[in-house]
């Protein structure tokens, strides 16, 4: 039929179009053949049902929150002849750190605001005074090791020289007899505007842009 001729006739036009090799018909087929040898040879090559078997579930919440925030971790000194914070070499905070929410109070003590005044730490050489979820958790420092007074919560830890206050996504206190260590965190990432050696560095919005 005239119909057919000329179906034919386009063929023989273009042949390039209509009588394609096997392997570009085929290509979306073996993609999806060697992504499948890849992804199996991947699970034996690493190991992974192994892996995930084994795998310390229990931490992803906080390997999650990583991606998301950052943490800021002063360190106290009880042992030496005045309390002063210790920041990491590279604090985000920059050179000369000073946080308002590190306190120096009037009669020496020292208070730490990890979430406000709702989650904050209070100490001295001899005594400490954890506030979170409501509770006041007072802790004696003079026996040797850290000693929590009255009940223990349940987001706090005691272990035989040393106690672990959990506190939450804000989080964590971790105190010894001659040491206080915090971890307060902070949705976002670290100077993600300006780096700690730009001139612009810890200066307010109003300033930058003047």
């Amino acid at each position: 039929s005239l119909l057919a001729d000329e179906i034919s006739a386009i063929e023989n036009r273009h042949p390039q179009i209509f009588q394609r090799p096997a392997y570009k018909r085929f290509w979306p087929l073996l993609l999806v053949a060697g992504t499948v040898l890849y992804l199996g040879y991947a699970l034996w090559f690493f190991s992974l049902p192994l892996v995930l078997r084994e795998s310390h579930w229990e931490r992803l919440p906080l390997f999650l929150s990583q991606w998301i925030s950052y943490d800021l971790q002063p360190e106290f000194r009880l042992d030496q002849p005045e309390i002063t914070p210790k920041y990491p070499r590279f604090s985000a905070l920059g050179e000369n750190p000073d946080p308002d929410w590190v306190i120096k109070n009037a009669d020496g003590t020292y208070t730490v605001q990890i979430d406000g005044d709702a989650k904050s730490v209070t100490f001295d050489k001899t005594k400490e005074t954890i506030t979170a979820n409501g509770l006041t958790v007072p802790i004696a420092l003079t026996g040797g090791k850290p000693v929590v007074t009255g009940p223990v919560p349940d987001w706090v830890t005691v272990h035989d020289d040393e106690i672990v206050a959990k506190l939450g996504f804000a989080g964590e206190v971790r105190v010894t007899v001659d040491r206080v260590k915090v971890r307060k965190r902070f949705l976002g990432w670290a100077n993600f505007v300006f780096d700690t050696r730009s001139p612009f560095f810890g200066k307010p919005y109003s300033e930058v842009i003047s």
